[in-house]
């Protein structure tokens, strides 16, 4: 069974496969919307939603774009206590304002399509069963703001 992990001062998203191999690692932000109550996801290891297949949005298929919410690849979601439809996705790759990974989200993590590709494929042989968050304080805890 696969798993990924989120380290959120290194900013990156890595999946290990069933036989604890790195499969990859990439450039990947919890970076919320300043509108949302939730400021951050916690450290720690939840449950995944989406096990063998990335979520897709059918009814708007624009959602599920490059440029879109969710990117190609839809999203993969785990179980957050409080907060539903966390998870890790891509999308706003073009967008005019911090584009691509460092693009805020509702909630979720937010990384590259090309992150995004490989979980998909390896998720529809290898179960995705967990994703462990470390090092994700939250934005004004790890700022540089009042440092001399």
């Amino acid at each position: 069974m696969s798993r990924l992990e989120f380290d959120g001062m290194q900013h990156t998203i890595t999946l290990y496969n069933a036989k604890e191999e790195n499969v990859g690692s990439w450039e990947a932000y919890n970076h919320i919307d300043s509108r949302m109550k939730m400021r951050h996801i916690p450290d720690r290891t939840y449950i995944m939603q989406d096990k063998s297949s990335t979520h897709m949005h059918p009814n708007h298929p624009d959602w599920d774009t490059s440029d879109g919410k969710f990117g190609p690849y839809g999203i993969v979601r785990f179980y957050v206590p409080g907060h539903d439809g966390v998870g890790v996705h891509s999308g706003r790759k073009h967008a005019p304002y911090q584009p691509g990974a460092i693009h805020a989200t509702e909630g979720c993590i937010r990384t590259i399509d090309e992150a995004m590709q490989t979980i998909h494929d390896l998720i529809q042989q290898d179960e995705l069963t967990t994703i462990t968050i470390l090092n994700n304080l939250p934005k004004n805890i790890h700022s540089n703001k009042g440092a001399k």
